[in-house]
């Protein structure tokens, strides 16, 4: 009981609901960019252990966790859907420059993680860290294979792969260092999900898109609900070495973004890019400032 009491004690924040938002619509792009974690993302910029306990103590303490989730929520969706479009054209034209946005979010929230851990270490603590580098960047060398979905003719076995597609996207998205984007494209169906967002925001064939999308939302659910069951309690009971092995996959992500980079390109690309990743660290590093965090 007390520790259940304690959990809810934790769950306070002063920002305002705008800021939330914006936290939200941040963690939502970075959803569309493969080899980006959005779990990453929501530590970096301080949203990650207080998402956890407002999920674990919604029922619990309801008002203040749907007032801290709610906003964040919102902003995802606008991300996402109002983002795919910008996300998509920043790819294919300027993609150095928009993978460095992310990796000063990434680097400038390191501190938020680094606090967490005690100075001293022991041999476990420093393997789980190894570990979970090599398993982040052996994912990222995967190489698909995989055909692109069709939801043209979607059947009930269609829509009860999407489900099981957004439960392993979902899962993939809270643990931090793992793109869930990378997943999908892994599975064939990230480039059929950001085109069926595209057309949801020109407000093209609506019905279709909301059913397709439903049931992978419906996974997206059940795979939150499932990877932050196991998290709460791996930060719960294991903290420090949960957080050596966060801190494994943290940097793992920088080094697969970096692999991931199209390094001929212009000179021009490359200051904006600079441009992009000091305002990422910048960015990161102001709101990780914030004592609420956790």
């Amino acid at each position: 009981m007390i520790k259940k009491k304690k959990k809810e004690e934790e769950l306070n924040y002063k920002e305002s609901k705008i800021v939330l938002f914006i936290m939200g619509i941040i963690v939502g792009i970075s959803n569309l960019i493969p080899g980006i974690s959005a779990g990453t993302i929501a530590i970096t910029i301080g949203l990650y252990e207080n998402i956890i306990r407002a999920v674990n103590t919604i029922r619990k303490n309801a008002k203040k966790s749907f007032g801290f989730l709610l906003p964040i929520v919102i902003g995802m969706a606008v991300g996402l859907l109002a983002f795919s479009n910008v996300i998509s054209f920043a790819l294919a034209n300027y993609p150095l420059a928009t993978k460095f946005l992310f990796i000063g979010l990434i680097v400038g929230g390191m501190p938020i993680l680094t606090k967490e851990i005690k100075s001293e270490h022991t041999t476990n603590e420093i393997v789980i860290l190894v570990i979970s580098l090599l398993a982040v960047v052996g994912f990222a060398m995967l190489q698909s294979g995989a055909v692109a979905a069709n939801f043209a003719n979607l059947d009930f076995m269609g829509i009860v792969k999407l489900i099981v597609v957004g439960i392993i996207a979902a899962f993939t998205m809270v643990v931090p260092g793992i793109s869930g984007s990378l997943m999908m494209v892994l599975l064939g169906y990230f480039e059929p999900i950001v085109n069926v967002l595209k057309d949801l925001s020109h407000f093209g064939s609506v019905g279709h898109d909301i059913l397709i999308l439903f049931p992978f939302g419906i996974g997206v659910l059940i795979g939150i609900v499932i990877a932050i069951k196991v998290i709460d309690y791996l930060l719960e009971h294991h903290k420090i070495p949960t957080y050596y092995g966060i801190i494994g996959f943290v940097v793992g992500s920088i080094i697969t973004i970096l692999m991931s980079i199209n390094y001929a390109t212009s000179i021009g690309e490359y200051l904006l890019g600079a441009g992009l990743f000091i305002f990422g660290y910048l960015g990161a590093l102001k709101l990780g400032e914030n004592k609420w965090i956790y």
